[in-house]
Formats: C-alpha cells, sequence, structure tokens
C-alpha cells in the first residue's frame, strides 16, 4: 500500500503517508476490526506489538515535521507564484 501511494502520490514523503495511516487505523479500527485476522503465533503477535510501539514512538515527531513541511511548501509555494500575480 505504501509503495502504491508512493508512485500515486510522490510529493508526499513515505513517512508522511505511513503516519496518515496509522492515524486512520487508530481512529477507525472498530469500524475495521472485522476485515482483519488474528496472529497465527506468538511471534508474529510479538513482533506486530514491536512494530506498532515503533511506529506510535515516532507519532508525535513525524505530525511535528509534517506540520513544518508543509508551512514550508506554502512559503516556497508564495515565492515562486509572487512573480506572476
Amino acid at each position: 500500500l505504501m509503495q502504491e501511494l508512493a508512485l500515486s502520490c510522490p510529493l508526499l514523503p513515505k513517512p508522511y503517508a505511513e503516519m496518515a495511516l496509522l492515524c486512520y487505523l487508530e481512529d477507525n479500527l472498530p469500524r475495521l476490526e472485522g476485515y482483519g485476522q488474528s496472529s497465527s503465533s506468538h511471534e508474529e503477535a510479538a513482533f506486530g506489538k514491536e512494530l506498532a510501539a515503533e511506529f506510535s514512538g515516532w507519532k508525535a515527531f513525524t505530525i511535528e515535521t509534517y506540520d513544518l513541511f508543509l508551512r514550508e511548501m506554502a512559503a516556497h509555494i508564495r515565492d515562486a507564484n509572487r512573480g506572476y500575480a
């Protein structure tokens, strides 16, 4: 899914797309639980918890840098269009 998003929306850096997906899943988990599958082993469940903890650990930082990214992009677009107005 992330590769497909990166190819169709190349201006959105992959870490931000991943964080958007995580936020969406967290916000909509009760509605989406029916589509999931239980882990097939204890090792798989532990690996999933480890990945979820890693992504969650980066959540605040990624959201902050995404805000900075958007502000910088908007400033550069304004500067680029300033001569055309």
